[in-house]
């Protein structure tokens, strides 16, 4: 079998489960939407390549009180996650060493929740955060994933609502395969500091600028990308204010390579 397709209204499936008719490990690609999973302590599906999860449910029928749980997915290339709760867990561990897209949206994770997602001998070419609303119990475990796991692996990042993400400069690691960086709504302190660690980066999407210190336009210095392999600058949604023109003038004056900036 090398699709397969689950929809309903709103059922509980104990998934993953010998007496269950339904036997998924031989799937491919699995697409779900609109159920409560129920799921044991390890999950194993050896053939999978895509898992698509849409206003799920999941929760841990684990037998003993650790409410642990272990993905296994050895041969994921695409894992894409939408209007997506977890609960009765306690941690939770992907192993996903081939994973190459990574897409989590409008998902609530809780901080009572571990969140391990080790992806140190990955090289993923795209990745999107885009959180429904920043609620506190969801910070961490954004925070944490940026920090720590998509640096160097990652080729393509798209992030939202980065305003309510306070990162020290320190603590940004540096991106150093990212070519295309996509951000929602961001502070030109962050976006600067983020460029800083971006040598590599060739485009650059900003939907929204939330303001510009002039004295950042002062640096001392300017980012590597910016010299040489910045291409493309693209602002999305401008409200005619004039720290977006100072940042606009910024980057066109810095950006020795640029080929295309669009306002």
């Amino acid at each position: 079998m090398e699709k397969t397709r689950i929809e309903s209204r709103r059922m509980t499936l104990r998934i993953f489960n010998m007496e269950n008719p339904f036997n998924v490990k031989e799937v491919l690609e699995l697409e779900m939407n609109n159920f409560v999973i129920k799921v044991p302590n390890i999950v194993s599906l050896s053939s999978l390549t895509v898992l698509e999860l849409s206003r799920i449910n999941l929760t841990s029928v684990s037998s003993t009180d650790s409410h642990d749980l272990t993905l296994n997915f050895p041969v994921l290339r695409e894992y894409s996650t939408k209007n997506y709760t977890w609960f009765n867990t306690k941690e939770v561990t992907f192993e996903v060493p081939l994973l190459e897209v990574l897409l989590i949206k409008h998902s609530h994770i809780p901080d009572t929740i571990l969140f391990n997602l080790d992806l140190s001998t990955t090289h993923i070419a795209s990745t999107t955060i885009d959180p429904h609303k920043f609620e506190k119990e969801d910070t961490p475990f954004l925070s944490c994933e940026l920090r720590k796991q998509f640096n160097n692996n990652v080729g393509c990042l798209k992030f939202e609502q980065l305003e309510a993400l306070a990162f020290p400069q320190d603590d940004i690691p540096a991106f150093g395969m990212l070519s295309c960086l996509e951000l929602g709504k961001v502070t030109s302190e962050f976006l600067l500091n983020l460029l800083l660690k971006t040598p590599s980066l060739n485009t650059l999407i900003i939907k929204e600028l939330l303001e510009f210190d002039e004295e950042l336009s002062n640096l001392d210095k300017v980012p590597s990308c910016f010299i040489s392999n910045l291409i493309m600058v693209n602002f999305g949604r401008l409200n005619g204010d004039q720290y977006e023109l100072s940042f606009a003038k910024f980057a066109m004056q810095n950006a020795q390579v640029l080929e295309r900036g669009c306002l």
